[in-house]
């Protein structure tokens, strides 16, 4: 089994429209919305695959029971750690060109109290875990050091590491010795 981790999971939506103009009312040709976030997308494509995964992440939890009820019904399973603020939401609004435009909104802000309880609940879902993937943002508040506490789980349970992260949460990890980094 696969588990992967997205510190700051997101109900993406996806808009689009036939041409997009700043500061103008723009009809929908479709809109899609479903929950995401890196590694939510590496388990949707894990799954797709033929492969077992588990998505686990930190959410907001105004969207923990659609989410879970989202996800199991793709036959994703999951186990979010709930966390008090409002769900992380993004608009991406893709023009017939093929242009993109994203809106990433920062997500909850997560307590020390909070990250610490989520690190033990990643920690209890590695047992029968081939592979730990985390990747993605870390949410406001997320302690800097948040990634390496989540890769050194993955030693301490001899779990292969694969990392998507950027910036001092990627370099605060590089010490656990993770299998893939992906900069």
């Amino acid at each position: 089994m696969i588990l992967t981790v997205t510190a700051n999971v997101a109900l993406d939506r996806t808009y689009v429209v036939d041409h997009l103009q700043v500061g103008a009312v723009h009809k929908l040709r479709s809109c899609f919305a479903q929950t995401g976030g890196k590694g939510v997308n590496v388990s949707r494509n894990v799954a797709a695959l033929g492969g077992e995964t588990l998505v686990t992440g930190l959410l907001g939890a105004a969207a923990l029971e659609q989410a879970t009820r989202e996800l199991t019904a793709a036959g994703l399973p999951n186990a979010f750690f709930a966390v008090a603020g409002d769900p992380r939401q993004t608009v991406t609004v893709t023009a017939q060109d093929g242009s993109t435009t994203a809106f990433d909104e920062p997500g909850p802000t997560v307590s020390g109290a909070e990250w610490a309880s989520f690190e033990q609940h990643v920690g209890g879902l590695l047992d029968g875990a081939q592979m730990l993937v985390v990747a993605g943002s870390l949410p406001p508040g997320g302690p800097e050091d948040a990634l390496r506490g989540l890769a050194a789980a993955g030693a301490a349970h001899a779990v292969p590491v694969l990392l998507d992260a950027r910036g001092g949460a990627l370099r605060a990890a590089l010490d656990q010795a993770p299998l893939v980094v992906k900069l």
